[in-house]
């Protein structure tokens, strides 16, 4: 028997049904995310501010989440819509113009937008799988790291990435460039903070590395996390909130 070979109308025809089928799914699930998103968000917060509060209220589910299987099912969902659009356009104008369709869901979310250096906040509403409704610093202020150095872990110099991370309200954390921070204790942060190193190539290592513990609502992206060694455990010896000055 001789090899089916589909002819170019048919092959037009099964990709034309192919972008429409991938189109309606996206769209379906877009809006029950969406849905579901506002109403996490209603239900917890109604500012950044009483996000950081219910932090120390709802650390966590009280057990494993009730649907781990629907979860990793929509991550792999997503994974391969993502991975399908980048073959499907793969060759064309739009492909070689565009430096966002690389296959990954949470990157092609942010990326893919013009304007992300303005919009970096939005990155929030990109996650997916179990932490997809984490804040981070969503709504909070925008904190510059312009200071590498890690000299007093007690008593951290404003610009640096330990002062910020243990400041208690809501911030976005960013870097105006490539940086290299060599820490000599463990990194302790505070609840409803993201660490976001788009645009830049943040390095974080040395001594203890990042601790999160008995908080919440922390994203970390687009940060090399790597050569940690142990700090000899939490001594006292680094910053975990900042002092207050008595008057």
């Amino acid at each position: 028997m001789g090899t089916f070979k589909p002819s170019f109308q048919l092959r037009f025809i099964l990709l034309l049904i192919a972008r429409v089928y991938l189109k309606g799914i996206s769209r379906f699930h877009k809006k029950r995310e969406e849905d579901l998103r506002k109403k996490n968000w209603s239900n917890q917060y109604e500012n950044p501010q009483s996000a950081h509060q219910s932090a120390f209220l709802n650390l966590a589910l009280p057990g494993q989440h009730p649907n781990p299987e629907v979860v990793v099912q929509e991550v792999h969902r997503k994974v391969y819509a993502s991975l399908a659009r980048r073959q499907m356009l793969q060759g064309t104008q739009k492909y070689q113009d565009s430096s966002c369709l690389i296959g990954n869901p949470i990157d092609d979310c942010w990326e893919c937008d013009p304007n992300w250096p303005d919009n970096r906040q939005n990155l929030a509403d990109c996650a997916i799988g179990f932490g997809q409704y984490a804040l981070g610093g969503k709504g909070g202020e925008y904190d510059v790291v312009t200071d590498s150095s890690n000299d007093d872990a007690v008593n951290p110099r404003p610009g640096t990435l330990r002062y910020a991370v243990i400041q208690t309200e809501p911030l976005w954390i960013v870097f105006p460039g490539n940086m290299l921070i060599k820490l000599s204790q463990e990194l302790i942060f505070n609840s409803c903070k993201t660490l976001n190193g788009s645009g830049a190539n943040v390095h974080i290592v040395g001594g203890g590395c990042i601790t999160l513990q008995f908080i919440s609502n922390v994203i970390i992206h687009n940060v090399h996390i790597h050569h940690c060694y142990p700090s000899g455990g939490f001594s006292g010896n680094a910053a975990s909130a900042p002092k207050i000055k008595k008057l």
